[in-house]
């Protein structure tokens, strides 16, 4: 039951759908459940007046879709492989901008050096204007600093989003053999390897 809970988002207020509960059963025994938008609940309506939906149906749609994806395995690699080709992208562009940078903050170090060097032989007048200009360097320096530790990071993700690939196209394709004899928490565990978010 309620295997979207903490995946399933409002497409209105974009808040947590949570599941409700009711006393009616569907065809199968079941007790049929909704997902409420947190925010509606909350606010009664005033904030929020996106419309539940059904719990039982969502769900059983939700591995219907991931059981006809795994099957399709022309469209999970073309899907995949779409994917691969955005991060790539952003990839080189992380890289190209990271040499760059590197470079112009080893200039940036450099020009630092050299007026901290200058400042030994400065008369009173000038070194009050080189120390204007390290105050200056220094902060470009910082920024470049900053700039450099987040492409460094984004390069990082992006080479582990390459290996993960795999690992998720693995769980994608296994995911129909395995979810009919899994237990509810375990059919929760799988489907969060997996999904993200549905809104």
């Amino acid at each position: 039951m309620a295997l979207l809970s903490g995946l399933l988002r409002c497409g209105e207020c974009g808040d947590y759908m949570r599941p409700k509960l009711t006393n009616r059963k569907n065809a199968d025994d079941e007790l049929i459940y909704t997902y409420m938008c947190s925010t509606k609940e909350r606010s009664h309506g005033t904030v929020c007046s996106m419309k539940n939906c059904n719990g039982n149906t969502l769900d059983a749609k939700i591995i219907e879709e991931i059981r006809k994806l795994s099957a399709d395995k022309e469209t999970l690699t073309r899907l995949l492989a779409q994917t691969k080709k955005v991060i790539s992208g952003s990839k080189e562009g992380y890289a190209a901008e990271l040499a760059l940078l590197r470079e112009k903050h080893a200039e940036t170090e450099e020009r630092l050096k050299r007026l901290v060097e200058s400042l030994s032989v400065a008369s009173d007048t000038s070194a009050k204007y080189v120390m204007e200009q390290i105050d200056e360097l220094h902060r470009e320096s910082e920024t470049q600093q900053a700039r450099l530790s987040d492409l460094e990071a984004l390069t990082e993700q992006s080479r582990m989003l390459h290996q993960e690939f795999a690992f998720h196209q693995e769980m994608i394709e296994s995911f129909a053999s395995a979810v009919d004899s899994a237990t509810l928490e375990e059919k929760r565990r799988l489907l969060r390897t997996i999904v993200k978010k549905v809104v």
